[in-house]
């Protein structure tokens, strides 16, 4: 089965068809819920994506895909599994697959989200700024959201990697725990706050990524010299 084919059929899966209902609701709850009486295009995605519950179901969604590629390699891709010929090649399928269904995740969840957003504020020409950072809104909301998706696509390998190494409960738990980090918003990169200047804002954010970066390498390299995966 080449990877086309695992894509057709993960898309194509009835638990796909739950996934592909959150994030429609995902999308009109971001926008006539949480942004639909903004007049600035930027200040009501970023709203939305600020919020704590919206981030709550948009990582439930993520979490969730990342269970569905998982069973669907222990399943119905065994045959697959099966021909592959070392661990690091096992690993990189899976994470690939991820890979695509997260970027496919976010590709239908902004066909829905975006046009909404833009068409209620399309008339909207009054320009908006971040007072603390003296930026336009919108440099700071497209530097929001790419933080955002690179930020949270890492927490999901090493959600991943944690099953790779330590199995369904441990996995179950470090889920749970981002969970709650969001609802008390307490996960860095995912709710209003700011610092003292953009640049700072920007050092902080590289910070975070290289430490989350670092702790995949670690799951990556103890998976490979201390945990036999069974994949046949």
């Amino acid at each position: 089965m080449q990877k086309k084919q695992m894509f057709s059929y993960l898309i194509k899966s009835d638990k796909y068809k739950i996934i592909y209902l959150l994030l429609v609701v995902l999308a009109l709850y971001g926008h006539f819920i949480l942004g639909l009486n903004i007049d600035n295009i930027w200040r009501s995605i970023l709203l939305s994506f600020q919020f704590n519950y919206f981030n709550v179901l948009f990582f439930v969604v993520s979490f969730i895909t990342t269970v569905h590629v998982i069973e669907a390699f222990n399943n119905q891709f065994k045959d697959v599994v099966l021909r592959l010929k070392n661990k690091k090649i096992y690993i990189y399928n899976l994470v690939f697959m991820n890979f695509v269904m997260y970027l496919f995740n976010i590709m239908l969840f902004g066909i829905i989200y975006f046009p909404l957003v833009i068409i209620s504020n399309f008339v909207t020409t009054k320009k908006d700024i971040i007072l603390l950072y003296d930026i336009d809104t919108w440099i700071y909301a497209i530097y929001y959201l790419g933080r955002y998706f690179v930020v949270l696509f890492f927490i999901n390998i090493i959600s991943l990697f944690i099953y790779l190494n330590f199995g369904t409960i441990k996995m179950y738990i470090f889920q749970l725990f981002i969970l709650l980090l969001l609802i008390i918003e307490k996960l860095f990169g995912f709710n209003d706050k700011l610092y003292l200047s953009f640049s700072g804002d920007i050092l902080i954010s590289i910070f975070i990524i290289i430490l989350v970066i670092t702790v995949i390498i670690f799951l990556y390299f103890y998976l490979l010299k201390r945990r036999k995966l069974d994949i046949g």
